[in-house]
């Protein structure tokens, strides 16, 4: 029995390719100070199911688009655009599983979203989030 939780993580690092206004969008697992477009993925639950002859996990992926911006610019396009291509990347489980180390992904399935803005005199930080659960088998 191993812990999946890095291997994905580091696949879907690996397996994300998002382009945003011509910019490759990074992809991290904590925040950048010097983009104002970035992407952090983190897994906040998983669980197991084992039998006798193999483990399945039920891993939760949220995946945070983060977007700033100059107050008074009305922006939440970029967020929108960025998490869409994001969705579509993140349930092409045969591509993912073609990096995927040690684990295979069986299925994926987008579930709850979230959408949160910070406005400061000078900028406007928008996260718009999205948990998504996948299960994964040893290989």
């Amino acid at each position: 029995m191993r812990d999946p939780r890095q291997a994905i993580l580091k696949a879907l690092i690996q397996h994300l390719n998002i382009i945003y206004e011509g910019d490759l969008i990074p992809v991290t697992t904590s925040y950048l100070f010097d983009a104002d477009n970035y992407i952090i993925l983190s897994i906040p639950s998983y669980t197991e199911e084992g039998t006798d002859d193999n483990y399945i996990y039920e891993v939760i992926i949220r995946a945070e688009v983060v977007t700033t911006f100059n107050t008074g610019e009305t922006r939440e396009t970029p967020s929108n655009i960025i998490m869409d291509e994001l969705t579509i990347q993140i349930e092409d489980f045969d591509s993912l599983n073609a990096v995927l180390e040690g684990f295979y992904a069986v299925t994926f399935a987008a579930q709850s979203s979230d959408m949160k803005t910070e406005i400061d005199n000078v900028t406007t930080l928008v996260t718009k989030s999205r948990d998504f659960a996948v299960k994964v088998v040893e290989k």
